[in-house]
This record gives C-alpha cells, sequence and structure tokens, in this order.
C-alpha cells in the first residue's frame, strides 16, 4: 500500500495541520520549534513497528492551552475522545486481486480503492474504506456481511518506523542488563538497533552468554560486522577506510559503570588506514546516527517489507557532503523499498532537484503574538503554497535553491576557471563566431566559471579540486605579481601544470590579459564605442605590453566626462551584444590566437 494523504490535529502544537499529500519521499521542512518532530510522533503512533509506542496520553499529548476544557467535555460526554491522526493509504491492485480470488470481493478495475486509518484519544483504530472512479468520485465501501476481505486490506497497511537522535547506540552494553529489559519490556531508545544488530548476526542474548562454540560466535560477529561494512561505507565518503567490528568480553573492574561483571557487547571501528580501532561511541555522532539506523533498519527489512520510514532530522550531526551522501542513500537504497517522511531545517537535505517533496511546516503561533490569530491559523501548519510561508521556513528551499545555482550555472564536469565576466563574454562570443565560420571554438563541454579576480582563483579552484569528479582548468591574466600565485596551483598540486593556461602563452609576452588577444586598434575602437569616446592609438602612452594598464594611466590623467569609471566588463559587453557589425574588423591574426587558445583547453577535456 501507499500513503497518500495525512492529516494530524489535537496533538502537542498541532491544533489542525491541514491535509497533506505524500511522496515517495516527502520532506518537511521547517524553522527549529515548528512542530516536525510532533507530526513525525503523531503518525507514528497510527500503526507503530513497536506496540509499545502505540498509545496517546491526553496528559503529555493533548494541546496544552485547551486540555481542561477538553477533559472535561470528554468526561461529560459533551463530546467523543478526539481524533489525532488521519493517514490514507492507496491499495495495490494486487492486493485487490488476492482479495477477488480468495474473499469474493467484488471491485472495478476502473476504481481506485482506499483506506482510512484515524485513531485517537480512545486509541482504538477506525477504518472507513473508499473508491474514487475515473472522474474522482467518491464512495464508501460497504463489506457487507463477510469481513474477511476487509481484514485482509487492514493487513497489509504498513507499519511505522520512527527514527531520531535517542534511538544512537552507545557503543557498549552488559547483555543481562539488556535482556533484563528486553523481559520486563521497558527498553531503552538505543537498545533498538542493539538488538537489530545481535538480530541481524543470527543470535539471541541467551546464547551469546552461554555459548559453547566460540569460534561460531566470532564468526556470527564478523558477519554482522562485514555486512554492515558493506552497507554504511558506499554512502560514507567522509572515509573509506572504516571496518566495523563486534567483541563479546567478561566485565571487568575497571570497565564504565554498568560493565564492571556479566557479558559485555563492545561495537569497535576500525581504521585501516592508522591501524586503529575506537569505540563506536567516540565516533562523530553523525557516523553513529547512520550506523545505528542501519543497524536497526536492516534488521527490520529483513521482516517487514511494508515499512514507512519517518526520520526525524536525520542529517542533524552529519556535514553538508555526508548529507549529500544520505540523500544518495535514500534515493539509491531506501525509496525503491519504503516511503520515507523526514524533517529537516538544513538546506543540504533539500533535493533540488525534487522540490516537488517539500511540506513547509510553521506556527504562526510563535511568529506573533496569539491573542491576533484567528483559531484556523493557531498551531503547527503543514503547506504546500510557497506564498504563504514566512521567510524562516523558506530558508532551507532558499539555501538548496542557491547552492544549486551556483554548482550548475557556473560549475559542470569540466569547469574553465577565468577571472571576471569580461572574460566570459569575450570567451563565449568568440567561440560561437569561430565556429560559425567553420573553426574550432570552445568545446561547449566547458563551463566557464568566473570567480571574480585573481585573487579568487587559487581559493576558488581549492574548493572545486575537493570534488574528485570535476576536471578543471584555469585560463586567466598574467602580470608580474600574479606569476608565484599561478605556480602555486601546480606546484600545490591543485592542478597539474598543463592545466593553467595564461593569456601571455597565446600573445607571446610576459604579460597579457584576454584584451591584448585582441589587436591593439581595434580593442581602442570597443573602448571608444563602449564610453563614447575618441581616444587615439597615439594618445595613450606605453610602458606595459598590457594595453588595460596603459588605458587606466591614461585615463588617470584625461578622466571620462561626467565621472565614469573606466572597467572592463563595459568594452566586453558592447562586443558581445554588436558582434554582428564588428566581425568584419576582427582580423585573422585575433581570432588565431582564440583559437589556440580553445584547442589547448579542448585537449584537456575529460573522456
Amino acid at each position: 500500500m501507499k500513503l497518500t494523504n495525512v492529516q494530524i490535529t489535537n496533538f502537542q502544537s498541532v491544533q489542525d495541520s491541514n491535509e497533506f499529500e505524500i511522496d515517495d519521499v516527502t520532506c518537511l521542512v521547517g524553522k527549529n520549534e515548528a512542530g516536525k518532530t510532533a507530526l513525525l510522533k503523531a503518525l507514528y503512533r497510527l500503526n507503530p513497528i513497536n506496540k509499545t509506542d502505540e498509545k496517546f496520553n491526553v496528559t503529555d499529548d493533548y494541546p496544552r492551552q485547551t486540555v481542561a476544557d477538553y477533559e472535561n467535555n470528554v468526561e461529560t460526554r459533551k463530546q467523543q475522545p478526539a481524533i489525532v491522526g488521519k493517514a490514507t493509504f492507496k491499495i495495490d491492485p494486487k492486493y485487490i486481486k488476492k482479495a477477488k480470488e480468495s474473499y469474493e470481493f467484488e471491485f472495478s478495475e476502473d476504481q481506485t480503492l482506499t483506506v482510512t486509518l484515524s485513531k485517537g484519544y480512545s486509541n482504538k483504530p477506525i477504518y472507513s474504506f473508499n473508491s474514487k472512479d475515473s472522474e474522482g468520485r467518491l464512495t464508501e465501501v460497504k463489506f457487507g456481511d463477510s469481513k474477511s476481505s476487509e481484514r485482509y486490506f487492514i493487513k497489509q497497511i504498513p507499519k511505522f518506523l520512527y527514527f531520531d537522535e535517542y534511538y544512537q547506540m552507545k557503543g557498549q552494553e552488559n547483555i543481562e542488563q539488556l535482556m533484563q529489559r528486553v523481559t520486563n519490556k521497558k527498553l531503552e531508545d538505543p537498545d533498538y538497533p542493539l538488538l537489530g544488530l545481535i538480530q541481524l548476526a543470527g543470535l539471541d542474548l541467551a546464547r551469546i552468554i552461554d555459548t559453547k562454540h566460540t569460534e561460531h560466535l566470532i564468526a556470527k560477529l564478523e558477519g554482522a560486522g562485514n555486512s554492515l561494512t558493506q552497507k554504511v561505507l558506499p554512502y560514507w565518503s567522509q572515509n573509506q577506510h572504516l571496518r566495523m567490528k563486534f567483541d563479546i568480553r567478561p566485565g571487568q573492574t575497571g570497565d564504565p559503570n554498568g560493565l564492571t561483571s556479566g557479558t559485555n557487547i563492545w561495537s569497535r571501528v576500525e581504521d585501516t588506514k592508522h591501524n586503529v580501532t575506537t569505540s563506536l561511541g567516540t565516533r562523530s555522532r553523525g557516523f553513529v546516527w547512520f550506523f545505528s539506523f542501519l543497524a536497526w533498519y536492516s534488521n527490520l527489512s529483513k521482516d517487514h517489507e511494508n515499512l514507512i520510514l519517518l526520520l526525524d532530522e536525520p542529517g542533524l550531526f552529519l556535514h553538508a557532503k555526508a548529507q549529500g551522501d544520505l540523500l544518495n542513500y535514500f534515493e539509491k537504497e531506501l525509496i525503491p523499498n519504503h516511503q520515507i517522511i523526514y524533517t529537516t531545517h538544513s538546506p543540504f537535505m533539500v533535493d533540488p532537484m525534487h522540490f516537488d517533496r517539500v511540506r513547509i511546516v510553521q506556527d504562526l503561533s510563535i511568529e506573533a503574538n496569539t491573542d491576533t490569530l484567528p483559531d484556523d491559523k493557531q498551531g503547527t501548519k503543514v503547506i504546500t503554497e510557497v506564498m504563504e510561508a514566512i521567510p524562516d521556513s523558506l530558508f532551507p528551499l532558499q539555501g538548496a535553491l542557491g547552492y544549486e545555482i551556483s554548482q550548475t550555472l557556473f560549475i559542470g564536469p569540466n569547469s574553465l576557471v577565468v577571472e571576471g565576466v569580461s572574460d566570459l563574454l569575450y570567451i563565449q562570443t568568440i567561440s560561437t563566431l569561430l565556429q560559425e565560420k567553420g573553426k574550432r571554438g570552445l568545446n561547449s563541454d566547458w563551463t566557464i566559471t568566473p570567480v571574480g579576480g585573481s585573487g579568487n582563483i587559487f581559493t576558488f579552484v581549492s574548493l572545486l579540486g575537493s570534488q574528485s569528479n570535476l576536471n578543471i582548468a584555469v585560463l586567466i591574466d598574467l602580470q608580474k605579481n600574479d606569476r608565484q600565485k599561478i605556480e602555486n596551483l601546480y606546484k600545490t598540486k591543485l592542478l597539474k601544470q598543463n592545466q593553467v593556461f595564461t593569456y601571455a602563452d597565446f600573445v607571446e609576452d610576459n604579460e597579457a590579459d584576454i584584451e591584448d588577444m585582441f589587436e591593439i586598434d581595434f580593442y581602442f575602437k570597443l573602448v571608444n564605442k563602449a564610453f563614447n569616446l575618441s581616444i587615439k592609438r597615439e594618445d595613450i602612452p606605453e610602458g606595459s605590453p598590457r594595453i588595460i594598464r596603459c588605458l587606466e594611466s591614461y585615463f588617470k590623467n584625461e578622466p571620462i566626462p561626467n565621472g565614469v569609471k573606466f572597467n572592463h566588463y563595459r568594452p566586453a559587453l558592447y562586443f558581445s551584444n554588436n558582434i554582428k557589425s564588428l566581425e568584419e574588423e576582427l582580423t585573422e591574426f585575433s581570432l588565431d590566437r582564440f583559437q589556440k587558445a580553445f584547442d589547448a583547453l579542448n585537449k584537456l577535456l575529460a573522456k
């Protein structure tokens, strides 16, 4: 079955969430205290994987500001116990086919069958069935005297698995104490992933304590460690040298509290790069979260295919890159088998390719004086209309969108780093012109990346170079003061020497900017047109091989009228906008220089 719609009411900060749609992946985005966790917890209790978590409690859960009136109304029978959660599921056609074959259930194939599960403070589940025809009209389905098919469909409703930071494993545990908590049905949150790990290894607690075959026990623990290692490492790019290890030993007097006697299980992480093992509990909280979730999920998924995963702030302790790894794990490993609903306030946990998965969670009560809000606006709300969202609620989406733009607009698999937008305009315009003339331009596989000046190039290349899947080349100006910076690009092994080009390489001089790729008279014409001037070549004092430096010296003594400042961008923009009228004045000499540069760059393209 597939969960399609959810509505939460009368639970903690939620008076009425509004009914909202659920996708294969649903991302609940909102600021702290907006009520994201409350939504997940209420949904979880509708049909939890752990039966001990299924009850709603008025004292703990009903909205505090009206709980006294509610309790009085229920006691005096003025109202029925309030409903908390309502979840609607679309019934898979394979279940309908099975019901028709086994239970004489009659249903038209051109209709959609749904079941809605509701539950509230009576803690009694309520089921209702509806069919929807091709025109969207709903009809309640009655099962008559035979309830067999109805019970069959109810059994197919997925269980909810809720996971947050409190379920993280500690790294070590006393087996006897754990067995006692299991017997008394008083498990602590970290017990669940540990029990999942033990069951994943094919062991039971009693056998661990009273094993008759040490080698068998070691083999089982190694198998569990290897299995989890294989599941974690492909999606943990932070460190690919980690291996999971598990050990079982008698408690010693110097061990931590609670572990000084009996039998203890220790979770260890081996770093094969540094040949050292450390306790799982000493690793980063992000790694422990990821590992603990996999331990529990890997075991549950063996027996419960029909799970919906509710993950509360799964990227909370993860670095931005690791959050990307987690989203990749969702996409490749979880989505094919389960629906996922997760909460976040991080822009790196919002997939910019799937903004349709986002639902915005906000509580206007904490943004304004509650007395000014009508009752239907109070409490946590789930909205899909961006225009209704407050700025703080939108921040993760804005951050994700901004990051995606920065990555896709100016960064690609093959990134050509240049100093500024002027370089981009000249290169794009000349490349197009060469191609129109049947010559070789810059290959379209290059993404031109202006970085805002030579001072930013080293930092920018350092950032880009950390992404191993990128092919980077640099084409920049060269002046005497820049030579050391340029050499550092390949001396520090950020780039190979053949990936670093300067315009001086193609004008055969000691210094050069992109403007020096043109013949001097042509560039003077661009400047005159762009700034409405009439300067002549002989007016410009010499002294530098770079035409830009010569012009800057000239304008210090002969300012442009009306306070206009000379800049590189304006001639470049004029060139780009007026290339059709200017191309006849471009000499083959200038075009050949650009073509040589493009040829050199094209040879570097990743194949």
